[in-house]
């Protein structure tokens, strides 16, 4: 058989054996499975398997003649008709491809609709701002409670204070007529224990320093900033996250 066409029907679809069958049957016409085999150098069974393949696919069929199966090609086009398939089946993809895309844009966004929305900061002046941005926050949301945990214990009091990092942030949640939950975590050099606190006047001598940590909660935002050579802060919105953080401080308080 001519090597060359049956590379180039192997680029076609068709196995090396299934290009040598629908060689042999363009030249011969209709044969049966056991003529196929003998002349491709096959076992029948296989032979068969491979037929039955083809007519599958479309590229042979077959009729029943004095109960012999027999095996033909009925269209002698069939690559042509079938490249014509395939390329307006490619074209139908191309055309449906940017609708996919949008598609897969809007599944991405349902399922990461559940994740936070975090804010990372670290340096000295975004610490200023996220005091002010808590205030604008609260403000807009119409809170005028937001709890807020600290970091209070002996061996951090005698490093920064808060007042150095937000001199006026006690003055301007009075201006707005925000006020503190506050809890404060006591200790000796670690935290011991969570108490309430009604001292909203002293809280800008709380200890800011030494791995310290102050919390901000109210309804679906957490700000976090922690107190180290140099302070970061962390703002979460997650209405699940916040969620979890009311329901800590709600048992404390009852607690109390």
């Amino acid at each position: 058989m001519n090597n060359n066409i049956t590379n180039i029907l192997e680029s076609f679809w068709l196995t090396k054996k299934e290009a040598k069958i629908f060689i042999f049957l363009y030249q011969y016409g209709k044969k049966p499975a056991s003529t196929i085999a003998k002349i491709i150098g096959d076992e029948r069974t296989n032979t068969y398997k491979s037929l039955q393949k083809m007519v599958k696919n479309g590229f042979i069929s077959e009729i029943t003649k004095d109960s012999t199966k027999l095996f033909f090609i009925a269209d002698k086009k069939i690559f042509e008709h079938k490249l014509k398939a395939e390329i307006e089946e490619i074209e139908n993809k191309k055309n449906n491809l940017s609708i996919l895309e949008k598609e897969f844009e809007n599944l991405e966004k349902q399922s990461f609709a559940w994740k936070p929305n975090i804010i990372f900061f670290e340096w000295v002046d975004w610490i200023k701002n996220f005091y002010d941005d808590i205030i604008i926050s609260a403000s807009e949301k119409w809170y005028r409670i937001i709890k807020f945990f600290a970091s209070n214990t002996l061996e951090n009091l005698w490093a920064n204070k808060f007042w150095e990092y937000s001199p006026n942030f006690i003055e301007k949640l009075k201006k707005k007529n925000i006020l503190l939950d506050i809890f404060l975590g006591n200790g000796i050099s670690v935290l011991e224990e969570i108490v309430k606190s009604n001292n909203m006047w002293k809280l800008s001598e709380l200890p800011a320093q030494n791995s310290s940590i102050q919390l901000f909660i109210f309804w679906d935002s957490v700000y976090i900033v922690i107190f180290k050579d140099i302070a970061y802060w962390i703002k979460i919105e997650s209405e699940e996250y916040a969620n979890i953080m009311h329901f800590l401080f709600k048992k404390v308080e009852i607690k109390k």
